[in-house]
């Protein structure tokens, strides 16, 4: 598909959706198809926070939103 490899250090997360134009290719659809049973791992958290993230043309500028903890639920 012509993606280059990620050279940066791994940071767990996870992108809901970032596309320009808008819409997935015929090609990334194929592929997320052919991976649809693929296992990735696990990871085991106590909390998530949830970012914002704007494009720019220096780069993208985060901003933390909001963390949520991973609590038992009380009865």
């Amino acid at each position: 598909m012509g993606i280059s490899g990620e050279t940066r250090e791994f940071a767990p997360h996870l992108t809901l959706a970032r596309f320009e134009p808008p819409g997935i290719s015929d090609g990334l659809s194929a592929i997320a198809q052919e991976n649809v049973a693929r296992e990735f791992g696990a990871v085991r958290t106590d909390e998530f926070h949830l970012f914002e993230s704007k494009t720019k043309p220096s780069g993208a500028e985060y901003a933390r939103l909001q963390s949520f903890p991973f609590t038992p639920a009380e009865a």
